[in-house]
C-alpha cells in the first residue's frame, strides 16, 4: 500500500510544479521518511490528490528515476530504491546544479535574506546524512 505523502505544491510559485514534487520526494528520501522498498502512489493517484495533471507527476517520477531514487515498473508503480550514496554527477549535472543553486541564492537575497543566514541554512542542510 502506498504511503500518504505530505506534499504541498504552490501553483503560482516560480518553481515548476514537477520540480516541487521532485524536491519534496527527494527530501523525504534523504530524511529517511521514505525508505527503500516503499511503493509510491500511482501517478494518477498522486496527481488527483494534488489537483494537477498526471503528466506533471510522471515527469517528477522520471526525474527521480534518472537520479537513482526510484524504480519505475510500468503499471506496477514506482518504488523507492536503496540508494546508499549519490551517484557521481557528470559535468552537465554539475553545471545544472550550480545554475539552480545560484538562482536560488539570488531569489533568497532578493527576498531580503542575508548571505550569513543563507550560508548557515546551507551548512545545516549539508549535515543531513544519507541513509
Amino acid at each position: 500500500m502506498a504511503p500518504t505523502l505530505q506534499i504541498r505544491v504552490v501553483l503560482d510559485s516560480p518553481a515548476p510544479v514537477y520540480r516541487q514534487i521532485v524536491d519534496a520526494l527527494r527530501s523525504l528520501c534523504v530524511d529517511g521518511r521514505l525508505t527503500p522498498g516503499t511503493k509510491l502512489p500511482t501517478v494518477r493517484s498522486l496527481a488527483a490528490s494534488l489537483g494537477i495533471h498526471f503528466n506533471t507527476v510522471a515527469e517528477a517520477y522520471r526525474v527521480l528515476s534518472d537520479e537513482g531514487w526510484l524504480l519505475i515498473e510500468g503499471r506496477r508503480g514506482a518504488t523507492i530504491l536503496d540508494r546508499k550514496l549519490p551517484r557521481k554527477p557528470n559535468a552537465t549535472a554539475q553545471a545544472a546544479a550550480s545554475s539552480r543553486l545560484r538562482h536560488l541564492i539570488a531569489e533568497l537575497q532578493a527576498k531580503g535574506l542575508s548571505p550569513d543566514w543563507i550560508r548557515h541554512e546551507a551548512e545545516a542542510a549539508l549535515e543531513i546524512k544519507l541513509p
